[in-house]
């Protein structure tokens, strides 16, 4: 991992500081369904972050993506990006004059298991403002932005199809 890589993530974090959808354990709502998993449900994890998270993860490679598996008992302050921002994702266009614009956005990926994403429960505007703002400080970074704009087109795709299926 490079260095730029390293500090884009750090600041990323640094930016999301302590904010969270709520001001409590949003775990609490759900039972922390998003704390589990298997091989195939987990949390996508940033180009090289598996160097920065702490003890808890079990890793498996989906694709071209280092998928990070929660056992249900991590080191806070050590979890992924994706972990930090769950259930949103941010949604990055460009407009015609060269500027960038981040939408903080449910991941549609969270509807079947987390209450804010199925519209039972609303996120502060705090959390949303934490997210996009970690979104652009890795936006500048090259393989950031790549990666943030790939998995941006899947989650499309996904939205997309989860819309045609009803």
């Amino acid at each position: 991992m490079s260095e730029k890589q390293v500090k884009a993530i750090e600041r990323a974090y640094e930016l999301l500081g302590e904010a969270t959808p709520f001001d409590y354990d949003c775990g609490e709502a759900c039972g922390r369904r998003c704390c589990g998993g298997d091989e195939n449900t987990g949390m996508w994890l940033l180009p090289g972050e598996e160097q920065l998270i702490g003890e808890g993860y079990t890793l498996h490679e989906q694709g071209d993506r280092l998928l990070a598996v929660c056992s249900g008992n991590c080191q806070r302050e050590k979890r992924p990006f994706s972990c930090r921002i769950f259930p949103l994702f941010p949604q990055v266009s460009y407009d015609g004059e060269g500027g960038v614009h981040v939408r903080a956005a449910i991941d549609p990926r969270a509807a079947a298991l987390c209450p804010i994403a199925a519209g039972e429960l609303h996120v502060s505007p705090q959390f949303r403002r934490a997210v996009r703002r970690a979104a652009r400080a890795l936006l500048a970074e090259e393989s950031m932005r790549k990666w943030l704009l790939e998995s941006q087109e899947f989650l499309d795709d996904v939205a997309e199809l989860d819309e045609r299926l009803g």
